[in-house]
């Protein structure tokens, strides 16, 4: 790596406080904040990157923010949310800190409204509550958080573990869950609160603790 590269990311992490790193990519260097979390899964350090600009010998250019020019924003419902959310935003900080902040504003978006995953990014930023959260909403982003949060267990039992302290039992009431796959069986046509004739499945997940955490 050039001397210059390496004297201009000197500079930016004494004036940012942030351990930075330069990469090069097709003769240009680009520099990126870059950090590590223990993955509780497969049991050993990851690295994370998160990228800054693009750096030149007179500095670094900044990546462009795309530009909101909303200036109306929706307030109630998301606030209300979020104020029942804060007993559980501690614990999901705790075990999904990568990932805390799209849990968050996915739940709140599917509360208010029931859409599909490529259309939460846009109601998110509706709210008023995606001024405070910076959560990242892509489709692809989503998905790759629903993939990651699905496979670690271990994070999912230290979250549960957490929320099961001076308690013992946890309830969800899944009891209307439309669907419109043609292959899940158990959904079959219900009418429902909402009067809507449509295929659901009734569920309800107890969580119940014991000597070993499991699920009933």
């Amino acid at each position: 790596m050039e001397q210059w590269v390496k004297e201009i990311v000197k500079i930016e992490r004494e004036k940012r406080n942030l351990p930075l790193e330069a990469k090069k990519l097709n003769n240009n260097y680009y520099l990126y904040h870059s950090t590590t979390h223990w993955d509780k899964k497969d049991k050993k350090v990851k690295k994370d990157s998160g990228y800054i600009g693009r750096i030149t010998p007179k500095g670094v250019i900044e990546k462009k923010k795309k530009n909101d020019t909303r200036s109306i924003f929706e307030y109630g419902n998301s606030e209300l949310l979020h104020i029942l959310a804060q007993d559980i935003i501690e614990p999901l900080k705790k075990s999904f800190y990568y990932r805390w902040k799209e849990i968050i504003a996915c739940s709140i978006v599917k509360t208010i409204q029931p859409l599909p995953l490529r259309l939460i990014q846009s109601r998110w930023k509706k709210l008023q509550l995606s001024q405070q959260i910076d959560a990242a909403l892509s489709p692809n982003t989503i998905s790759e958080v629903l993939r990651d949060i699905g496979k670690d267990y271990a994070s999912q039992k230290e979250f549960f573990d957490e929320l099961m302290v001076d308690s013992k039992t946890l309830i969800f009431d899944l009891s209307s869950i439309f669907s419109y796959s043609e292959n899940l069986k158990y959904a079959e046509k219900g009418h429902n609160a909402d009067h809507l004739y449509l295929n659901k499945s009734t569920l309800c997940y107890f969580f119940q603790w014991t000597n070993n955490c499991q699920f009933c």
